[in-house]
């Protein structure tokens, strides 16, 4: 998250984010905040075809609590599958 803003309304707003992340996302998914303006979000079990329409779902709710106008919100994505996962895919499969 990058603004002009500081202070108690760069909280605020700050808190709000992390109230939308909490809010469109599944009770299992992790958040963590990491420095004020910096959140990581794990997803377990998500699968690649869905990520895009989470993040579009996560933008859009930000983007109607219109804090927007006064706050940009960046974001990176990045994934990767986790060995034990791909394991018991692949065995799936075989069993299938």
């Amino acid at each position: 998250m990058t603004s002009e803003e500081t202070g108690v309304i760069f909280s605020e707003m700050v808190s709000e984010f992390g109230n939308v992340l909490k809010n469109s996302l599944r009770k299992s998914d992790i958040i963590i905040q990491w420095r004020q303006n910096l959140f990581f979000v794990v997803m377990p079990l998500l699968s690649a075809d869905h990520i895009s329409s989470v993040t579009e779902r996560i933008m859009e709710t930000w983007k109607e609590s219109g804090y927007n106008e006064r706050i940009e919100v960046k974001h990176t994505v990045s994934t990767s599958i986790s060995p034990v996962l791909a394991r018991e895919q692949k065995e799936r499969v075989k069993f299938s």
